[in-house]
């Protein structure tokens, strides 16, 4: 090969070095100006109050300096939550942090937690009856009743204060517990501002069944209805305590639902109580 052939590909060599490095200068430097970042963004419009699925949402890559500060840029953070009611999010649009909740903070969270074949019943509470504000959503109660009766046997008799006391239902879901002003008690954001105290629960919504909620209505308006909290968490607990021992017996469960009945104006339909069939 000739000098004037070596210099050829040598000039040929330094053009295309001075180009590519021109190139990846430009590239690199728009890339560092742009700042290209990944951001989650609706390819469907989405109401208010609604699920949020993985056909609704999809990842794409634009220009950092575009997108607002509090939209959410992780898919996992979308997936599986819900929107705020009365915020519905437009097809191409980002979703933003405070309008996707999880579903333990939606208002009506007492309600989502239900599994099929579930009602909720919501039940006041104090101090006491809560176990010092102490039982939380996605544990389990037994729920027991409580009456006072006056006796008197004859005109000429004393009355005589009596006590109506034994379960209703076991293993009882606790789906929300809210405060007076119906916020959830416990979660960090809603601490009362007062001293930054916890709020104190004064509502709690339990899962119960149809059947049982028959009894539970008419049990709330005769007496009290105090839920005793089992330290349980999981089914195979529950399970496990089942086995222990027999709450129809121990808590002489059959009598307090007579009571409930007996007292009632309208009975306890026949297939209402052959689904609950509690045990002697």
């Amino acid at each position: 090969m000739n000098k004037f052939r070596k210099n050829q590909f040598l000039a040929l060599g330094l053009a295309t070095l001075t180009v590519a490095g021109i190139f990846g200068y430009n590239y690199f430097s728009v890339q560092k100006a742009v700042k290209p970042t990944k951001i989650v963004m609706t390819v469907k419009e989405i109401p208010g109050h609604t699920k949020i699925t993985e056909d609704m949402v999809t990842v794409r890559t634009i220009p950092g300096d575009a997108i607002p500060p509090n939209a959410i840029k992780n898919i996992k953070d979308v997936v599986g939550k819900y929107t705020v009611d009365g915020f519905g999010i437009p097809a191409n649009s980002y979703l933003f942090q405070g309008k996707v909740l999880p579903k333990d903070q939606m208002a009506d969270a007492a309600v989502l937690n239900l599994k099929e074949g579930e009602v909720a019943f919501p039940l006041l509470v104090d101090i006491e009856t809560s176990s010092g504000n102490s039982i939380v959503p996605g544990t389990y109660v037994d729920l027991y009743f409580m009456k006072k009766v006056d006796e008197q046997k004859t005109l000429i008799d004393k009355k005589q204060e009596k006590v109506i006391f034994g379960g209703l239902f076991q293993h009882v879901r606790v789906t929300a517990a809210k405060d007076q002003d119906t916020y959830d008690v416990f979660h960090e954001e809603n601490k009362d501002d007062n001293n930054d105290r916890k709020r104190i629960t004064r509502l709690y919504t339990f899962a119960v069944t149809p059947e049982q909620y028959q009894y539970l209505e008419r049990a709330k308006k005769l007496g009290e209805i105090i839920p005793l909290a089992t330290g349980l968490s999981n089914e195979d607990d529950i399970a496990h305590m089942k086995e222990k021992y027999n709450f129809s017996v121990v808590s002489n469960q059959k009598a307090v639902l007579d009571y409930i009945e007996q007292n009632s104006v309208n009975p306890i339909p026949n297939e209402v109580k052959q689904k609950l069939n509690p045990k002697e």
